[in-house]
């Protein structure tokens, strides 16, 4: 992908024209894009010297988007330029994950597989609270369920 210096100035004022159609001062932009207000100023003048990333929020945050064309992707999901480089594709997770599970929803996504999420269903203060509330008749302060467990506290002098 090459970007040339007519696409730059396209994209300045594409992005001014835009901020100024919506009404929005560069600090408007620069607090629902989560940029700086300079950054704001040197987009619209100079983006050449902006980061992709602050470029891209400051795009989304006015409701556009980019676009990659001529970019051809094999079956395995990787650029054909990025084949052999040993780059692999980002690892899918399950439409499903643990807290999406648990409130019976149907999609969550971490940005992390499934997998490496770390599950806890037992063993957890809710599980503590829980044992408690199905004993009637004794404290449920986090004293008496970390006391109940056996875990000691340690003074500042003692060595583990």
């Amino acid at each position: 992908m090459k970007i040339n210096d007519v696409t730059l100035v396209e994209l300045a004022l594409a992005l001014s024209s835009e901020r100024k159609r919506q009404k929005l001062s560069r600090e408007d932009a620069a607090a629902v894009c989560g940029v700086s207000t300079s950054f704001i100023r040197d987009a619209e003048s100079n983006p050449e010297n902006c980061s992709l990333g602050k470029l891209a929020k400051f795009v989304n945050g006015l409701g556009l988007s980019l676009e990659v064309s001529g970019l051809e992707v094999a079956q395995s999901g990787l650029p054909k330029a990025d084949r052999g480089l040993g780059l692999t594709p980002p690892a899918k997770t399950t439409p499903r994950g643990l807290i999406a599970a648990a409130m019976g929803l149907h999609q969550a996504d971490f940005g992390v597989p499934d997998s490496q999420l770390v599950g806890r269903t037992k063993g957890g203060l809710p599980d503590l609270v829980q044992q408690k509330l199905s004993q009637p008749n004794s404290e449920l302060g986090l004293a008496a369920l970390v006391a109940q467990r056996g875990i000691k506290n340690k003074s500042k002098g003692e060595s583990s």
